[in-house]
């Protein structure tokens, strides 16, 4: 069962959606405010989302771009009353995929929903401790939702840390999973990981930490 966030504020319009997405079978999840459609996006997994741009307490596209951070694949269909094409192009800038007009038909907007969940999505794989967020695929990696500019080596590094928290990683571990020759000098291991740290440190606090195990290597926890 597909399961669809609609973030609306209109009672009349949620409603009709509402009723007829649990017609076609979907699990719907309605709010009518950015913030509850943040908190309903977080605590849920969602296939779908439609989002008014106009509501109460701020402007949905704020929720597309935040999306568009951490998963580029679910679909976002815009639902508003403007007019201008200025406002269209401004839903795709934020990573919109379709924009509806209101009123729109309830026959159109279903088989847009239907059109766009048909499109094969790759599940992104995201790998989570505390503040950090990796998606191995795409090789980004965040903390905080802010992304970080990482070199190859230390998004790898990383990358074991996360898969192996609260666990000691050896440096010579770290070598053989980074594949990196062992005639590499253990140096070039604490090198990387002290540009790491420095970038995360650029975040802000943190609620992880990677400590430093004298005379083994590093070992991620939480802070």
């Amino acid at each position: 069962m597909y399961k669809v966030l609609l973030v609306e504020d209109d009672p009349g319009i949620g409603k009709t959606v509402e009723f007829n997405l649990l017609d076609e079978g979907y699990e719907v999840r309605w709010s009518k405010n950015l913030k509850d459609a943040r908190a309903a996006y977080e605590d849920n997994e969602v296939d779908i989302i439609l989002l008014d741009i106009g509501l109460p307490d701020g402007i949905g596209l704020d929720l597309c771009k935040e999306v568009r951070l951490t998963n580029k694949s679910i679909p976002i269909l815009v639902l508003t009353a403007t007019i201008e094409e200025e406002s269209a192009v401004k839903s795709f800038e934020f990573g919109a995929d379709d924009y509806i007009r209101k009123p729109f038909g309830l026959d159109e907007l279903m088989a847009r929903v239907k059109r766009h969940l048909a499109i094969p999505m790759t599940r992104e794989v995201k790998l989570k401790f505390q503040d950090l967020t990796i998606i191995p695929e795409k090789r980004e990696a965040f903390c905080h939702d802010t992304p970080l500019q990482l070199n190859r080596r230390e998004f790898d590094i990383l990358l074991c840390l996360v898969k192996n928290p609260d666990r000691v990683l050896s440096r010579t571990e770290l070598l053989d999973k980074l594949g990196i020759s062992e005639e590499v000098s253990d140096r070039t291991i604490d090198s990387q990981v002290s540009h790491l740290r420095a970038v995360l440190k650029k975040v802000g606090d943190l609620e992880h930490k990677i400590s430093s195990v004298y005379g083994v290597g590093y070992k991620l926890e939480k802070n």
